[in-house]
């Protein structure tokens, strides 16, 4: 909402729908978070559909997540017993075996302890990238900062319909 009302001049976000430019950046996958004891730890995926059974830890209560996205488009009603506004107090959480929770596999890279990361089934994409107000007046700032984006992501760099050529390139 802050970029279509050009409050920002980029966000980083999953898509949305909005009155903005998208830039796609990466396609990441909605990985589940298993306390190492769970007994789907060892599985090779964990079905979406025990959201609603385990004991689920969700992070950004009342607001429009991945997560929330993904379970509404799925029919899920998890069976949230904690909320937190933290990913990293979500994951301390699962780690104490306290529940299970779900979060885009970016946001897992860097985190460590003991904790089974693992791909959902059916397995669930989340298109990452970079809205921007309009691509024709973004700031020179702004703009280098895309171009290094794109550059840590080059599997999606120029696939924007509405990007110039100067920003494809």
């Amino acid at each position: 909402r802050a970029v279509a009302e050009h409050r920002l001049d980029f966000c980083l976000v999953s898509r949305r729908e909005g009155d903005f430019d998208w830039i796609p950046l990466v396609d990441n996958p909605l990985l589940a978070w298993l306390p190492a004891t769970h007994p789907l730890a060892g599985a090779p995926s964990y079905p979406l559909k025990a959201f609603e059974t385990d004991p689920f830890i969700e992070t950004y209560p009342n607001k429009e997540s991945d997560n929330s996205r993904v379970f509404l488009a799925n029919g899920i009603r998890p069976n949230t017993r904690y909320t937190t506004s933290d990913t990293l107090a979500t994951w301390s959480m699962v780690e104490a075996g306290l529940g299970v929770s779900c979060d885009n596999g970016l946001n897992a890279e860097n985190l460590n302890g003991r904790v089974a990361v693992m791909p959902l089934d059916p397995p669930q994409i989340i298109a990452i990238g970079i809205a921007v107000p309009s691509l024709d007046t973004l700031s020179p700032a702004a703009r280098t900062f895309l171009r290094e984006m794109r550059a840590h992501f080059p599997e999606k760099a120029g696939q924007h319909a509405n990007a110039t050529k100067e920003e494809r390139a």
